[in-house]
This record gives C-alpha cells, structure tokens and sequence, in this order.
C-alpha cells in the first residue's frame, strides 16, 4: 500500500508519531530505545541528524558532543561522573543544541570522561 505521506502499521499518517521516523520509503520505524520519550530522526543511538533529538542519560566527549545514549537508569562507567545539563530548544527534527517538540527545557545527566 503507498501513502501520500508516510505509513506507520496499516494506517497512513501525515507524519510519523514522535516515537517513529520515516525510513526511506516513507514506512515510520521505531526510534532507538534509549531516545525515550524525546523521538528521533533516525535509528542511531546519539543524538543530532538520524538518531535521538535527546535522550535522558548521555555519555559526552571532551567537546560534549553526545556519543552514545544510555537507558536512563544507568550507572556510570569506571572513569567517568554524572553532571546535569539543562538544554532548551523546539521542533521535532531537532539538532544537537535543541531538544524535542514537546520538551521546552530537558534535565539531562551526563556522563562525561574524567
């Protein structure tokens, strides 16, 4: 079956639901589980351009660029310690510096390098 715009299961949507993005022939795919609840853009486990807009628990480099997300109950790895951010930001297809549509200022725990 074709759609005008995309296909999440059976139905033809006008855009995929926050927790899905559309592959390359317009079928919604699940995001990453560790984006939780702020969507995605494609299946990566990171955040920027076809991964998360966000997510909950980050492991960041020395440049904080994200690297890798985490399940949010995660522990930090030998080497590394927790530190908040607070990042802000709109839209749905969003970048490193702006987080999801439907979150205006995220708490975000870190794990950075020591």
């Amino acid at each position: 079956m074709r759609c005008k715009n995309e296909r999440d299961g059976p139905y033809c949507v006008s855009e995929c639901p926050i927790s899905k993005y559309p592959d390359d022939a317009g079928i919604c795919q699940d995001c990453h589980d560790n984006c939780d609840h702020f969507g995605c853009t494609g299946p990566l486990n990171s955040v920027g351009y076809g991964a998360c807009n966000a997510c909950a628990l980050a492991v960041y480099d020395r440049s904080d660029n994200v690297t890798t997300c985490l399940p949010s109950e995660s522990e930090c790895e030998e080497g590394y310690f927790t530190r908040v951010l607070w990042r802000h930001g709109h839209g749905k297809k969003a970048s490193v510096q702006s987080i999801s549509q439907s979150i205006t200022h995220t708490h975000t725990h870190t794990h950075t390098p020591v």
